[in-house]
C-alpha cells in the first residue's frame, strides 16, 4: 500500500480535527517527509533534516477542521492537471444521516474526452474534500507508475 493510500485510509477513518493528519497533509503539499510524533508535536524532515512543528503552529493549516482550508489545499495542489470544476454537496441519506460529497472533475485532454471524476464521500465535509484530493493524487501517481 502506497503512502498516499495509507493517508487516504487515515482520512476516511478519522473522526474530527486531527493535527497529526494536518501535519501529514502539510508534508504532502510541500514535499516534506513526516517523520515522527513527540507527544503533541511533530518532526518533519526537510532535505533529511528534522524540523520540529508545534501543534499550535499557526502556519500549519487546519485541513481536517476547516472546509475553507481543505478547499484551498485542493486549489493549491491542482491534482492531475487543470481543474475543470469541483463541487461540494451536503445531503441527508435515506436513513437520516448527514453526508458530504465532494467531486473533482477534470478533462483528460483538450479533445473533449470524457472527464475524470474523483469522489470523496464522508459524514464530515473536510474528509470528503481530502478523500477526493487523495484519490486524484493516487490516480496521478499510478499513471506515472510510481
Amino acid at each position: 500500500m502506497s503512502e498516499l493510500q495509507k493517508l487516504l485510509e487515515r482520512v476516511e477513518k478519522a473522526t474530527g480535527a486531527d493535527r497529526e493528519l494536518d501535519a501529514r497533509l502539510y508534508c504532502l503539499e510541500h514535499g516534506f517527509r513526516f517523520s515522527r510524533r513527540y507527544g503533541s508535536d511533530f518532526a518533519i524532515r526537510v532535505d533529511g533534516v528534522p524540523h520540529e512543528v508545534k501543534v499550535s503552529d499557526q502556519s500549519l493549516d487546519k485541513f481536517t477542521a476547516s472546509i475553507d482550508a481543505a478547499l484551498a489545499l485542493v486549489e493549491r495542489m491542482k491534482p492531475i492537471g487543470p481543474m475543470v470544476a469541483h463541487e461540494l454537496n451536503h445531503s441527508l441519506a435515506r436513513d437520516g444521516e448527514d453526508w458530504w460529497n465532494f467531486r473533482i472533475k477534470q478533462y483528460v485532454d483538450e479533445e473533449g474526452e470524457p472527464p475524470i471524476v474523483h469522489w470523496g464521500t464522508h459524514w464530515d465535509g473536510t474528509r470528503a474534500i481530502l478523500a477526493a484530493l487523495l484519490k486524484a493524487l493516487i490516480s496521478q501517481s499510478e499513471e506515472k507508475g510510481e
